[in-house]
This record gives C-alpha cells, sequence and structure tokens, in this order.
C-alpha cells in the first residue's frame, strides 16, 4: 500500500482512460433515467431547424418536447428477465456456523441491497455501457501480521461485501492483457460545514481499487451556483486516505458484454430518432390542432367587440366561428412514431440473431440449426454469461482468502 502518494494534483485525477468516452456515457444515462435529468439536456438532443433562429418559435418547440423512456423500458425488460431466477450464493451445509457469512450475503450483499438487486444493477450497466463491475469491498480493520485466518475472520477483516460500480463512475483502469489491475472511480457528493449551515461545497472522492489497497483521494470546491461556474484551481491536491484490500488482486471484477452486443450505443440513435419525431408531433398539435378563429366582417375593425369565446357587431353579411384542421394531416406523423418504436425490437431482434449465430456449431445441418434457434432465450443467455463468471470468481477468490472452499 505505498503505491500512493499522500497527496495528488486534482489535474492528474480529472484525466480519464483514452477509452472512457463521457459524452456518450452521458447521454446513454439521460436517456435512461429520463425525468429531470432529460429535462435539464433535453435542448441539446431537439435537432436544429432553420426556424429556430427566431427564439420565439425555438421556445415553443422547447416547451412541447417531453420525453417517453422506450430506451429504458427495453433495457429494463431484458435485464429482468435475465434474472428471473434470482443469482444465490449455495453452501453445502446450512447449519454450519460458518455458512452464516455466505447465506447473509444472499440478503445483503453491500449492505443496503440483496445479491438479487446488486448483479441487476450491474446487467443494467453492461447493457448500457457493454460493461459493468462488481467490486468486492472489505472493513476498515487492519489484518496482524501473523495472525491466523481464524482471527482474521473473527476481527471482521475477511467480512467482504459485493457492491456494483457505476460505469458512468469508473474514468480510468490499468490492465495487463485482459487482467484487470486497478480501477478508478470518481464520484461527488455535496458538504457543509455544520448540520445547520448551508451546502456550499462540492465533495470529490477519487477511489483506486488495487491489490495493494483501496485509496481514496478526496478534495473539495465551492458548488455550482445559477450565478456561478464550479472549476478547479489549478493547484488544487486531494488528500489520501488508506482502506486494506487483503484479497491480495484487484477486487473489481468486470461485467462485460462480449464484443458486438453493446446494446446501449445500438438502441441509442433509435430513442434520438424517436425522441425528436415524438416531440414533432407534439408541437404540431400544440401550434396546428387547435381551434382557429375565423372572422367575417363589412365593418370596420374598431366596431367589433371581441372576446375569446365570441365577437359581437360581425354585420349583417358578417360571420364568425371557428375551424379545427382535419386530424389526418397528422396521420403521418402518429405513422412514423409507431414505426419508430418498431424499431426499437429490430434492433434486438438482430442481436439475437447475431446471438443465436455465434452459439451454434457450424457443422450443423440447416433443419437442425432452425430447430435449436430460440433467439431471444439465446440473446438473454449470453448477456447472463459475464455476470455469473464475476459472481463465480468473486465467491472463489474470498472463498480462498477465508479458507472455506469446502463449504
Amino acid at each position: 500500500m505505498d503505491d500512493f502518494p499522500p497527496i495528488l494534483p486534482v489535474s492528474q485525477l480529472l484525466k480519464p482512460h483514452p477509452q472512457f468516452n463521457a459524452a456518450m456515457v452521458d447521454d446513454i444515462e439521460t436517456f435512461y433515467a429520463g425525468g429531470a435529468r432529460m429535462s435539464e439536456r433535453k435542448l441539446k438532443f431537439l435537432r436544429s431547424r432553420n426556424a429556430d433562429q427566431n427564439r420565439a418559435y425555438l421556445m415553443s418547440r422547447f416547451n412541447s418536447a417531453y420525453y417517453c423512456n422506450h430506451y429504458g423500458k427495453h433495457l429494463d425488460d431484458i435485464a429482468a428477465n435475465i434474472v428471473q431466477t434470482p443469482p444465490l450464493i449455495a453452501v453445502n451445509d446450512n447449519s454450519d456456523e460458518r455458512a452464516k457469512f455466505w447465506t447473509g450475503l444472499n440478503s445483503n450483499a453491500d449492505g443496503t441491497a440483496d445479491l438479487k438487486s446488486v448483479v441487476l444493477h450491474a446487467i443494467l450497466e453492461m447493457l448500457k455501457h457493454t460493461s459493468g463491475f462488481l467490486a468486492l469491498e472489505f472493513p476498515d480493520v487492519a489484518v496482524i501480521p501473523g495472525s491466523s485466518i481464524f482471527d482474521a475472520k473473527a476481527s471482521g477483516a475477511y467480512d467482504g461485501k459485493i457492491k456494483s460500480l457505476r460505469a458512468e463512475s469508473v474514468e480510468d483502469w490499468g490492465c495487463t492483457g485482459n487482467v484487470l489491475e486497478w480501477v478508478r472511480v470518481h464520484e461527488m457528493d455535496y458538504g457543509r460545514a455544520s448540520i445547520t449551515a448551508f451546502v456550499t461545497n462540492e465533495v470529490h472522492t477519487w477511489t483506486f481499487y488495487s491489490a495493494s489497497g483501496i485509496a481514496k483521494y478526496q478534495a473539495t470546491r465551492p458548488i455550482k451556483t445559477s450565478f456561478s461556474q464550479s472549476q478547479w484551481d489549478d493547484k488544487a491536491t486531494a488528500k489520501l486516505s488508506l482502506r486494506p484490500n487483503p484479497l491480495g488482486i484487484c477486487p473489481v471484477f468486470p461485467v462485460a458484454a462480449k464484443a458486438g452486443f453493446n446494446l446501449g450505443d445500438r438502441l441509442l440513435p433509435v430513442a434520438q430518432s424517436l425522441f425528436n419525431r415524438e416531440c414533432a408531433r407534439e408541437f404540431a398539435i400544440d401550434s396546428g390542432a387547435l381551434n382557429v378563429p375565423i372572422l367575417k366582417t363589412e365593418n370596420e375593425a374598431k366596431q367589433i367587440i371581441l372576446h375569446e369565446w365570441n365577437a359581437l357587431n360581425v354585420g349583417i353579411n358578417g360571420d364568425f366561428k371557428f375551424v379545427c384542421p382535419p386530424a389526418e394531416i397528422f396521420a403521418a406523423l402518429k405513422s412514423s412514431c409507431d414505426d419508430m418504436r418498431s424499431n426499437f425490437q429490430s434492433v434486438i431482434a438482430a442481436l439475437a440473431d447475431q446471438a443465436v449465430e455465434q452459439k451454434q456449431n457450424p457443422r450443423q445441418s440447416g433443419i437442425a440449426k432452425g430447430l435449436d434457434q430460440k433467439p431471444k432465450q439465446t440473446l438473454l443467455s449470453l448477456y447472463a454469461e459475464p455476470p455469473l463468471d464475476a459472481l463465480q470468481s468473486i465467491v472463489r477468490a474470498l472463498t480462498e482468502l477465508r479458507g472455506e472452499a469446502w463449504l
């Protein structure tokens, strides 16, 4: 645990991995979350029009725009299907006192949620960003050199918890071949001087998970307000705090989809196009589908009394009425929205067919292949393999650490 300097420049901690696409990650998270997050960013995703140079027109479009979360629904449906049979850690003898730790992980994996919820979160991160992460964290209890495994377990030092990391917070990592050596996670919270004080600071924490320990660097800066843009000072530094990692290996286990099965990336263009088409439909209805007042008169305008409900003194040959545009003029927009919604299923079906091709034996006959094809189930099983592999790796590492492989 001597690899980490006590102080690091914040500028060094802000550099992400070259493969970390922050803009893409933010777009995917926005379309998945919807709600307030999308409301704050929807102007970014509205396709510009020439008429937007007229600010009143642009604001009318903006106010009509809303987001229906088809993207999140499809990802949630797939993830829920994968964990229909909840993941469980099983032991050979439930009556053994040592089994309590393992069965306890099923109901309380990370200190706040059961194992199914933790794995479900990792699967969703994989579906959105191609890779999720399960991590093992241990209590801040130092193991006395030379102490036995029994003593270490009695102190709670080996009572690991399984948590799922948010992919958008995993900004940097290092590998040797395909083996993950370390991971850096960036998270932000808010701080105040006392319980009764206003929130004044952003508290940023960068956590390094590595074989030599879990190192946390923390720094604060003034909170961003509507009047000021929060920026890091050039000389800002972050201070170190350390926690033990008794595993002796990197305690983060990737949950990575196979190459070519980047579902979140593939569905994102469909979600963006559908968002704009539904916004266009709503804008067209808001601006053109209302009753239009038609006034016919021979009188001077100053002689006419107008009200939103009627018009008086239009004259003998005058007329006043409301006309509503025919609904057929909006049919094309409705049809286009329906077609785009079906594109979600088309993308998923294409991936399912791709999964079938990968799973099948190339020496099978055409008839045998046709009988074996269950594309949706095959795709689900393919997405179920990475979290299962990661969970099995975690259990193996923990059983070896605790000397309980026989359980």
